[in-house]
């Protein structure tokens, strides 16, 4: 008796591949930041600086263009990675300088960030994050934000863990 080979079960990711591959006009099944951000500006609702900092991100092999793979391993860490995963990767994100702290204007910019992102997805509750709520994660008081105070700091606010959920 032959046996029957396994249905395929959709994945959360699929719905990210078919972004991906139906917004390649050319079938390069790659992007340059240029054409990423006109890729998925519209899609993810995201500012000029945010996708760059995506786009640095996921180019992991630093040759200026993202491809599927790089894509879908970003889209595992933000989707399905545990919360304290996420904010580690919010915070590289946001650490513009690389300076391994968050100063005032990365904080309001995340904050911005995740307002537009919120909204976009339907999480109203996100225009309730204020710059001087996340300000607050300085628990030394020394001016900025360390890695281990940021993921701190997100693991503990409700409203922080709500939007993370889902992304």
């Amino acid at each position: 008796m032959a046996e029957t080979a396994p249905q395929y079960q959709p994945t959360e990711l699929d719905p990210f591949y078919a972004l991906f591959a139906n917004i390649d006009p050319v079938q390069t099944h790659t992007y340059n930041l240029s054409e990423f951000k006109a890729a998925f500006q519209a899609q993810l609702g995201f500012s000029d600086s945010t996708l760059e900092g995506m786009f640095k991100a996921c180019d992991v092999d630093r040759d200026g263009r993202i491809d599927l793979h790089e894509f879908l391993s970003l889209i595992c860490i933000v989707v399905t990675a545990p919360a304290d995963q996420k904010l580690v990767f919010l915070f590289h994100l946001f650490d513009k300088d690389r300076s391994g702290s968050l100063e005032n204007k990365e904080v309001i910019h995340i904050v911005d960030s995740l307002a537009n992102v919120a909204k976009a997805g339907g999480k109203t509750d996100a225009v309730n994050l204020s710059a001087d709520d996340l300000i607050k994660a300085d628990t030394n008081n020394d001016g900025v934000i360390s890695l281990d105070e940021f993921v701190n700091f997100g693991l503990s606010n409700a409203i922080v863990m709500n939007l993370l959920k889902g992304y």
